[in-house]
Order: C-alpha cells, then sequence, then structure tokens
C-alpha cells in the first residue's frame, strides 16, 4: 500500500483533524524524507513546516500552589522539583506535593550534584533535601553555616553543584558550601546572574562587570578569589540573564538589553541568531537551559521560549498560541526524557519538543479535513476539505 492510500484509510476512522495530520507528516517523514533530502530548506522552511508539539499545561488549582515558578529540577528516579512562590513541589507523573520552607517562602533555585542530592535556594534560606526517618524528603538548612556578617540576605536566585562544592547566589554575596565550611564573597554593590559554564564560576558584578572564581595561589579551593574576566568591564552596566556552555571553549552571553554574545576567554563577539528579531521585542530571562543535541532554550518575559542551536538557527519558538500556559518563561528545563518543562508567571507547562511527532491546526492556518500532501519547488502542500494550504 502506498503512504498516501494508508493517510487515506487512516482518514476514514474518528480521529480528529490535527491529530491525523500529525500521523500524515510523521508517515510522510518517514517515507518520504530520503527522496527530498536533496533539497535544502532555509530555516523559515523548517520553522514552518515544523508544526507544534504536544503540550500539557498546569495550573495552580491543579498542583495546588502558587501561580509563579521559578526553577526545575529531575532527580534520579524521575521526579520532579520544582521551585515555586509557594514552596518545593514534586511530581510524579501522577500526583503532586508541597513541601513548605520552615520560613514559608518561595523556593527560587534547584539543582542536583554528582551524588543526586537535591539542593536548594530559597528566600532567606538555602540547604538541601534529605530523606527523614519514614523515607519523607525534608529540608535541612544551612543557613546557620554562614559566616553571621553575610546571613542578612534575601533571595538564592541561582545555584550551581561543581567539583569544589555548591555555589548559592543571592544579591549581596555569593556563598559556597563544600561540605564542611561556608564561604562568602561578599558584593561590593549587588551579584546579578551566576553560572558554571566549562568548570568555572562566572558572575555579573554590578558597576564591575563579568567576573569569575579563580583558584587561590597555593592550589587551595578555601583561597579562591573572584577577578574580571578580559574584557568583563562590558558588561558593569548591562544585565547578564544567560551565561551558557556554546561549544568546547566559548560561552553563550545574553542580555536583557544588548543581544547575545560568544565568549572565547579574551574577546567577547556578537553572537548572531536567526532568533534576534524574537529577542529584541522581548526580555532575554535567567537562566536558559542547553538541552539534548546542542540545542539551547532561552526563557523570554514576553515572547515565551525560543530554541536555537550552536550556529543561531532558529530551531522553535512555542508562545501561549503554540500551547504554553502563558508567554512568560521564567525557566526551561530538560527532563531525561526529552521533554521541556517551563515554569512560568501562571503555571507550568510541558512541551514534548523531542517527540518524532508534532501536530497542525488551524492555529498553523490548517483548515478542514486533510486528504494529502505532497511537495512543490521545496514547499510543501497540504490539500484539506477546505482547499490547499
Amino acid at each position: 500500500m502506498r503512504a498516501m492510500d494508508t493517510v487515506r484509510l487512516v482518514q476514514g476512522l474518528s480521529i480528529g483533524n490535527a491529530l491525523l495530520v500529525t500521523f500524515m507528516v510523521g508517515l510522510w517523514m518517514l517515507l518520504w524524507a530520503p527522496a527530498i533530502q536533496a533539497q535544502a530548506l532555509t530555516s523559515t522552511d523548517r520553522n514552518a513546516e515544523a508544526g507544534r508539539p504536544f503540550t500539557t499545561t498546569f495550573r495552580p488549582a491543579e498542583y495546588g500552589a502558587h501561580e509563579q515558578t521559578w526553577a526545575v529540577v529531575e532527580d534520579e528516579q524521575g521526579v520532579l522539583y520544582f521551585g515555586n512562590g509557594s514552596g518545593l513541589l514534586t511530581y510524579d507523573g501522577l500526583s503532586w506535593e508541597l513541601l513548605l520552607m520552615s520560613n514559608k517562602r518561595d523556593v527560587r533555585s534547584l539543582a542536583r550534584d554528582a551524588s543526586g542530592r537535591i539542593w536548594v535556594g530559597a528566600v532567606r534560606d538555602l540547604g538541601y533535601l534529605a530523606a527523614d526517618s519514614v523515607g519523607q524528603m525534608t529540608f535541612v538548612s544551612l543557613r546557620d553555616e554562614i559566616p553571621e556578617a553575610h546571613r542578612d540576605f534575601t533571595d538564592i536566585w541561582e545555584m550551581h553543584a561543581s567539583p569544589d562544592g555548591v555555589y548559592f547566589t543571592s544579591d549581596t554575596a555569593l556563598f559556597r558550601w563544600d561540605g564542611e565550611r561556608m564561604q562568602a564573597w561578599p558584593a561590593e554593590t549587588s551579584y546579578h546572574m551566576s553560572a558554571v559554564v566549562h568548570g568555572t564560576l562566572y558572575i555579573r558584578h554590578h558597576g564591575y562587570g563579568l567576573m569569575r572564581m579563580v583558584r587561590g595561589a597555593n592550589g587551595d579551593p578555601r583561597s579562591d578569589t573572584l577577578e574580571l574576566v578580559p574584557a568583563g568591564e562590558r558588561f558593569a552596566e548591562i544585565d547578564t540573564s544567560v551565561l551558557l556552555p556554546l561549544d568546547d571553549g566559548r560561552m553563550l552571553v545574553g542580555t536583557r538589553a544588548d543581544g547575545l554574545f560568544a565568549y572565547d576567554g579574551q574577546t567577547f563577539e556578537r553572537f548572531a541568531t536567526e532568533a534576534a528579531a524574537i529577542l529584541a521585542d522581548a526580555v532575554l530571562y535567567q537562566p536558559g537551559a542547553v538541552l539534548s543535541g546542542g540545542r539551547i532554550a532561552l526563557g523570554t518575559i514576553s515572547e515565551g521560549v525560543v530554541v536555537i542551536d550552536r550556529d543561531g538557527a532558529l530551531l522553535q519558538h512555542l508562545r501561549e498560541d503554540d500551547g504554553l500556559v502563558d508567554n512568560t518563561v521564567y525557566v526551561p528545563y530538560e527532563d531525561q526524557a526529552g521533554n521541556l518543562w517551563l515554569g512560568q508567571d501562571s503555571g507550568i507547562t510541558r512541551a514534548e519538543i523531542s517527540a518524532p511527532f508534532t501536530y497542525y491546526d488551524a492555529e498553523n492556518g490548517m483548515w478542514g479535513a486533510p486528504l494529502t500532501m505532497g511537495r512543490h519547488n521545496g514547499q510543501l502542500y497540504l490539500g484539506t476539505t477546505a482547499g490547499i494550504h
């Protein structure tokens, strides 16, 4: 049976039009794509033909907590943890549970270390999760381990597990717990954004620029210091929102108002991307995420999430119209199954961006019941009961 005959046979079944187009596109790609690989497609063609990923939205009434979610991490058993305005949410794929912090405040950041331990950064507190005598996860605070002079912090906005310890970033100080001792590097002004890239801690210091952690002269991590990176003064007054590994030798630096840069350790060069127009109209929000296959997800305040590759090609742009709970994305996170989880302003979204199937519907300009499809002069056409699209 020919591929299109198979599609027409499926059409006779009681399947929604959107799902039928999903089947048609998937089957078409599996059976016919080798024949058209020689036809080079532009990124615009790719995006137009990509369809929409299947999404699932979770709203506060369903998970029983605050609207805003700031952080996401997955443990070794596949349980997901969400830093939420009400505390720490967990989701095992079936049910949600809420763990309140001792001060009943927001959880802003989460991380998992090499041993699988989950670390938690909250408002005026920080620590990790550990099982109690009956196996329930509880929060163990390390706030009292901070030198007393530096305990008056507010939000722990970023957290990073590294071989040297776990870093916690607040506006007023950077902390590092090595398992025995909590070190503090107080800000002269304020810290804004931090990340561990290629094994090095980078942090933006307002009024100074982009800095990095440098090993002390005697090789002892306890004598580490922060110093300005070469050309880092460029960001003294420019907010950085994203610090991510771009490739083996470069780092992607994203700003809120001045675009993207590639940093090779010595110079910052403009990073060209097909998503530039989208990002120019939005506010890039921290921290972004590196996904499987080298893809990079960038969350924004008003334009949802964009996914680009290491060369800057736009792979996906997902907004509320594409199934997100709203257009504000505070954090993107890829789980072990390749799903993209988004912590948002009004809830949480799971987008199946790595699935082999996507779908088309009226939002993509597809009207009527699908009948046939084909490519002509590099353009993909879909024939439906309402005409040709």
